[in-house]
């Protein structure tokens, strides 16, 4: 029967059986099932039915489609959706460009539905032809697919559309399915919007995670003399390559000539660069300029001059009563009496005092009063680029001139300055760099240094060296500004220092504990609520089964005495209520209690009535949703307040909604991190409500990882929250916290010196020459462990900035000068080696900033699919953010900004990031022009707006805005990008590791979802994060990952993670090779080592030798040419890993933590090993299977598989008798029992 055939094809073909069943029934009432005498007839390729076959493929997977496809109320004409699809069409064919074939019916006269044509690759190398076929309304209509082998034909038609017996023999009906519910799942996600993208990302993943299915049958053996001669070509190929590589010629050279004809041959019998070692800074040279060069500068008539604008100023000036009636103008004379028998002066003042604005100038005009005008050059660090550019305005406006003149700021990304620029507010990086070329500061007379109290690292680091530079020069002052009322600290630690106070100009701030809140708010704990103090006991008892009711009762009452206890130990430190010392006694403090958070702003909205913002501080970004989503839930809120949340990954352009004022009889409610305390200030903020909590990244030296963790916050920020609410009015601080747990914080946080990686900090004391780096450190305020310091070391020592004496390399120099991460600063320096410059920059810039994709909890989902389809076949959240800004530039460079705006809409991208991107790779881009690795630049003046090469626009329309054509002759191949992240970022590469447990069926596709867990250098498991997008796949195509940094949050996570491939480890890892021949591995560190023969190894090794000469002598002398150096190596190995993809072959992983297996032969042969006989009256026989191999029938003493058996019995000695058996096979047992 034709229908019968057609059901056992179609379910064949991998669609439902319910749904071929409706499907024939349909055509069988329709009188449309075709007629046919067999199989063979009907697919027939020749034949009359494959177009009847190929269609009905089609409506089936629509009808697969529409059945989970929910209905849309988005119209979109036909013209807007032929736009949107060509949109999608242009972008895909840039990330697909390997695996689009082509178009077909896309003209306009074509009344044919439109179709793309496209070649995956399974796992197994087996190709797949993928259709994908548009309806007239699409996106309202969903796109359909069909899948069949893709067969060869000539490259300039398209494959046929067939439905043959290859389809069903070739394609299992497993891994169709697969496809398919991949494909309806990612149609489905996006209803009335474009899917392609993501579509086809989706085919793509369960394309290449088939796996092959091996027949029984053996495969033909090959013909003995092509396979001979085959492996002489290649040995002759070989000898060639590796005689060049190590100077040796090879014996037979008619030979070689013979089988080095091609082109590719001749281009490696060339001179090879000669081994060069990185050189180093001679330290001992270095330490005898100790001599100071430059003084400060004097000028008599300028002195004059600037003394009368002064008092000109000072009585004319626009500001000068606004100045006048700031807090920091009671301090004017105090301070230069201070100055006047003190080098260093501390000054505590209050958020609004007007401190970081006021003493630069008060210093400024001290000395034009004194006539020493001409001499005065000031310099003001703020731990923040955005405090610089804003204070330096600022003051400029008080002064009555534009920036640039007498107060200037300098960044990382702009400099505005003039030689007219006295007071000048910069970052601390600004000034550690410019300690690098001028150890004494020679022609500064001020140092200000503002915010110690953050204690940030290079803050901290920064006052070392003030230290003791001003004990070496007498003529230098040093100012310290911390905003909290704790200066003593930094007085001792400036030998006595003279500390000054400003009152703050703000209005008293009514402070609540939670002992006042709870009886205000009229709150009660709830039993069983989620925010209830929960014992061991008490969640036993919650799980209790009916054998145990008869123990609650006297549970109850043990429960009832130890909440007595507790309010008794809190009724000694906490002055309250009975009531309330049982809310208090039952209270889990470890959670933030966001039903309490409601009482209180409810509390505010009905009782306190009086106008003004509520600022709730929140540990982070997830905390911040689930307080939102309790707050919306309560319908008279929902109706009177306006919800913002604030944290770091929002732009500057999302932020700007908490600053403005609400609309009449609205109040706003603003959820925040530590970010409101001192970076941003809300001028309306009258509330605010503190939980007392904050997250702080912890770096561990031992476990190379940051933890992310949640910690009490210390006095210092209780404080600074506080101040918030009474910059307007009379405000309100509550505390979630009692007054004795706020006695019992720390008085400051803990500073950054002990939270982070301390490489930059080590690298800077190899670059000033500052000695051994635990001995300095060591005058900190509060010294780094020293297990953080030597782990520090191992990863400069790895990285090459440091050799394995400690002495700075010239890398280690060029990375000390770049004001970055040093992974960063050498994964940057091989992108312009390796010529893909652009695309590296982009991906520092990224790492500097955030990711372009828009941080919004509304579009979580979209922005996680956009950025996989933007990775592609990758696996790589660099690459994707790559894709994703070179979409934009390139939009923005051909169409204008409104096209561009319209590609942030649609993808998902944040302007502003994408912006402050392209502004720091311009700086990057520089930082590499001036250390002379970017050479050929246009003679024409270099703007600071603009990149130093004109953009360079390649044959697909893809704009590379750095470094011209030059040094992007390699950035449209991903594999040399990853090989500069392997090079920057190694040993950070993760190796995979299957779950235990976890099992595979069939193809792959049917395999139980199992976790996909990695192992990092250092030995520990780890996850790759939820966000990146290789954070669902189950199948890679190489089992290594690179990654930026390691967390612990629930789990340890792989954060910015990018699939990389052997060659990548082998050739760009910082290890030496070594060939462990007795094994037959190629060891690349501790970790990693790779099974293979030892004429690969040989050659292997040779080309990193000749690699690291090659990149060593450029970063030596970066002056010198590729043609000097000989680049013969560099382009071959570029060119081998665009074309082998970085596979190298048959190379396969071993970790080398893991035992190998004996070479020699076992003691005792395995036939003749003594095998368990299981008796017949085995003392414990059991149905249940055998823990050992799974089996029935026995127990895991006389399992087969027991290794103890081939050592000839049992390992335990019976203590009945004597003899070597198991107790329980005694003789004299066994006589017992009878």
């Amino acid at each position: 029967m034709p229908s019968e055939i057609l059901q056992r094809l179609y379910e064949g073909l991998g669609f439902p059986r319910d749904l071929v069943t409706q499907y024939l029934t349909d055509l069988a009432q329709a009188a449309e099932v075709p007629t046919f005498s067999d199989v063979t007839e009907l697919l027939d390729e020749a034949g009359p039915f494959q177009s009847f076959l190929v269609c009905s493929c089609f409506e089936l997977f629509n009808c697969m489609t529409w059945f989970s496809r929910e209905k849309s109320d988005d119209k979109v004409s036909p013209e807007e959706g032929d736009a949107i699809l060509e949109n999608e069409i242009a972008t895909i064919e840039s990330l697909f460009s390997d695996s689009f074939l082509g178009r077909k019916h896309f003209d306009d006269e074509d009344t044919n539905e439109r179709e793309l044509y496209f070649g995956f690759c399974t796992s197994y190398e087996k190709q797949l032809l993928v259709v994908v076929r548009f309806p007239d309304y699409y996106p309202t209509e969903p796109p359909a697919i069909y899948v069949q082998p893709l067969r060869r034909s000539s490259p300039e038609s398209l494959p046929s559309l067939v439905v043959a017996p290859s389809c069903t023999k070739d394609i299992s009906a497993v891994d169709r399915r697969a496809i398919m519910d991949a494909a309806v799942q990612a149609i489905n996600g996006f209803v009335g919007g474009g899917c392609l993208m993501v579509l086809i990302s989706a085919i793509h993943g369960a394309v290449s995670s088939m796996k092959e299915v091996r027949p029984a049958s053996s495969t033909p053996p090959l013909d003995r003399d092509a396979a001979a001669k085959e492996r002489s070509a290649v040995q002759q190929q070989r000898k060639a390559f590796l005689g060049a590589l190590t100077g040796n010629r090879v014996a037979n050279r008619e030979d070689i000539e013979e089988a080095a004809e091609d082109e590719e041959d001749r281009f490696i019998q060339v001179s090879m660069p000669e081994k060069v070692e990185l050189a180093t800074v001679d330290a001992a040279s270095a330490s005898r300029e100790t001599q100071r060069r430059d003084f400060l500068v004097s000028d008599a008539a300028l002195d004059v001059t600037l003394k009368s604008s002064w008092e000109k100023l000072k009585t004319e000036g626009s500001l000068r009563k606004a100045r006048d009636s700031l807090p920091a103008h009671s301090v004017r004379e105090t301070l230069r009496a201070a100055l006047q028998k003190h080098n260093a002066v501390v000054i505590g003042g209050e958020t609004g005092s007007g401190k970081t604005t006021q003493i630069p100038q008060f210093l400024y005009e001290f000395m034009c009063e004194e006539g020493h005008g001409s001499s005065a050059n000031i310099v003001c660090t703020q731990p923040r680029r955005l405090a610089a550019t804003s204070v330096a305005l600022r003051v400029a406006e008080e002064r009555d001139e534009a920036v640039g003149g007498t107060v200037g700021y300098s960044i990382r990304l702009e400099n505005c300055v003039s030689k007219k620029t006295q007071i000048t507010y910069c970052t601390t990086g600004i000034v550690l760099r410019r300690l690098q070329t001028d150890k004494y500061l020679g022609r500064v007379s001020h140092v200000v240094v503002d915010e110690i109290h953050e204690r940030g690292a290079d803050t901290d680091f920064l006052l070392i060296l003030l230290r003791d530079l001003v004990r070496r020069r007498q003529d230098l002052k040093v100012v310290l500004m911390s905003a909290t009322m704790d200066s003593e600290l930094f007085a001792r630690y400036f030998d006595g220092a003279p500390v000054i106070s400003i009152a703050g100009r703000t209005f008293p701030v009514k402070v609540m504990h939670l002992e006042q809140i709870i009886p205000e708010v009229n709150y009660t704990l709830e039993e069983g609520s989620p925010f209830e103090k929960i014992s061991g006991d008490k969640e036993t008892r919650r799980r209790n089964t009916r054998k145990n009711v008869l123990n609650l009762d006297l549970e109850d009452v043990e429960e009832d005495v130890e909440r007595e206890k507790a309010q008794h130990r809190l009724a000694q430190v906490v002055r309250a209520s009975p009531k309330t010392l049982d809310t208090l006694a039952r209270m889990n403090y470890d959670v933030v209690n966001y039903e309490l958070i409601e009482y209180i702003v409810e509390y505010i909205d009905t009782t306190l009535r009086a106008p003004g913002a509520v600022l709730v501080f929140l540990p982070g970004m997830a905390e911040i949703q689930r307080c939102l989503e309790q707050l919306k839930l309560n319908p008279r809120l929902a109706k009177s307040c306006l919800f913002y949340n604030l944290h770091s990954s929002l732009g500057s352009s999302e932020q700007q909604g908490v600053f403005r004022r609400p609309p009449a009889g609205k109040r706003k409610v603003i959820l925040g991190t530590n970010i409101m305390e001192t970076s941003i200030t809300i001028d309306d903020a009258v509330y605010v409500i503190d939980t007392g909590k904050a997250k702080e990244n912890r770096y561990n030296a031992r476990k190379s990882l940051s933890e992310l963790v949640t910690v009490n916050i210390s006095k210092a920020n209780c404080r600074q929250r506080q101040g918030r609410a009474g910059r307007v009015q009379e405000g309100f601080c509550f505390r979630l916290f009692t007054e004795a747990q706020f006695e019992a914080f720390d008085d400051h946080q803990l500073c950054e010196m002990h939270r982070v990686p301390l490489e930059s900090l080590i690298l800077q004391i190899y670059a000033l020459h500052l000695g051994d780096e635990v001995e300095y450190l060591q005058k900190a305020l509060t010294p780094p462990e020293e297990r953080a310091i030597h782990s520090s070391v191992k990863v400069l020592t790895t990285l090459g900035a440091l050799t394995v004496e400690k002495r700075l390399t010239s890398l280690g120099q060029h990375l000390a000068n770049l004001p970055l991460d040093v992974r960063v600063g050498k994964m940057i320096i091989h992108g312009a080696l390796l010529q893909c410059i652009d695309p590296v920059l982009t991906m520092a810039a990224c790492l500097a900033t955030r990711s372009p994709f828009i941080a919004s909890v509304d579009f979580r989902t979209e922005v996680e699919n956009m950025r996989r389809a933007f990775a592609g076949e990758t696996l790589s959240d660099q690459l994707s953010s790559w894709f994703a800004y070179n979409k934009w530039v390139s939009v923005l460079q051909q169409k204008g900004t409104a096209a561009a705006r319209k590609v942030c809409e649609d993808y998902f991208l944040s302007p502003a990031t994408l912006k402050q991107i392209q502004s720091t790779k311009r700086q990057y881009e520089r930082y590499l022009y001036e250390a002379g690795f970017l050479d050929s630049a246009p003679s024409s003046h270099m703007s600071p707006s603009k990149f130093i090469f004109p953009p360079f626009t390649t044959l697909d329309d893809r704009i590379f805005e750095a470094g011209g054509q030059h040094f992007n002759e390699n950035s449209t191949s991903t594999r040399c990008i990853l090989a500069c992240l392997v090079a920057g970022l190694y040993p950070n590469v993760a190796q995979m590791r299957m779950s235990r447990g976890s099992r595979s069926v069939g193809g792959g596709n049917c395999s139980r979802r199992h976790t996909v867990k990695f192992t990092t250098f250092d030995g520990s498991e780890c996850l790759v994060h939820p966000s990146s997008v290789a954070s669902k796949e189950t199948s890679f195509a190489s089992p290594l990952l690179v990654y930026v940094d390691k967390v612990k949050t629930s789990a340890t996570f792989l954060r910015e993670v990018s699939v990389v491939a052997p060659l990548h480890v082998i050739l760009f890892g910082s290890g030496n090779l070594e060939y462990l021949a007795k094994y037959e591995e190629l060891c690349v560190d501790e970790m990693t080592a790779f099974k293979c023969r030892q004429e690969d190894a040989t050659l292997l090794t040779h080309l990193k030798t000749q690699l690291d000469s090659a990149l060593t002598q450029k970063i030596n002398d970066p002056s010198k040419t590729w043609e000097s150096i000989s680049s013969v190596v560099v382009r071959a190995i570029v060119k081998l890993l665009k074309e082998d993809g970085g596979r190298a072959g048959g190379l396969t992983i071993i970790d080398r933590r893991q035992p190998r297996e004996p070479l020699t032969e076992p003691l005792v042969p395995e036939a003749a090993a003594v095998q368990p006989v299981v008796p017949e009256n085995q003392p414990f026989k059991t149905s249940k299977s055998c823990f050992l191999c799974g089996e029935t029938g026995h127990v895991s003493r006389y399992c087969p598989h027991n290794s103890t058996h081939h050592k000839g019995g049992p390992p335990a000695r019976c203590f009945i008798c004597g003899q070597w058996h198991f107790p329980q096979d005694c003789t004299l047992v066994k006589a017992l029992k009878r």
